[in-house]
């Protein structure tokens, strides 16, 4: 597992809350994904709602620059969740795609694919 920083995983939870609302429904097995990678960070279940409260009032810009201070595995790891977590439901819909490749773009990984990504973060 890579590791990051509280605010680290306070701004992948605010692009996973992004994901997970892009297509305009969250599935039940998006949201118990969510949760499962919360765990594999290290929140504990009383962090939970300061979480969610913060990556919900965290303002987009302020969540893409700690992404591009990420290093090269912390973005590739965080990419591969986001791509696995389209995937969640059954299909990825074609607003999920577009956030996923555009966070990509912004980010500066242009040239990585979402199966790319989704073998990285498998691996660690």
């Amino acid at each position: 597992m890579i590791y990051f920083e509280p605010h680290e995983i306070t701004a992948i939870h605010k692009a996973a809350l992004t994901m997970v609302s892009a297509d305009g429904w969250q599935h039940r097995y998006e949201k118990e994904f969510v949760m499962s990678e919360l765990d594999r960070f290290g929140v504990p279940e009383g962090a939970l709602f300061s979480l969610f409260k913060a990556a919900t009032d965290m303002d987009y810009d302020v969540m893409i620059s700690i992404w591009r201070d990420f290093g090269r595995s912390q973005t590739i790891y965080a990419l591969g969740y986001l791509a696995e977590l389209a995937t969640r439901d059954g299909s990825v819909d074609e607003p999920e795609a577009v956030f996923w490749f555009k966070l990509n773009d912004m980010v500066g990984y242009q040239g990585l694919t979402p199966e790319m990504a989704i073998e990285f973060w498998q691996a660690h």
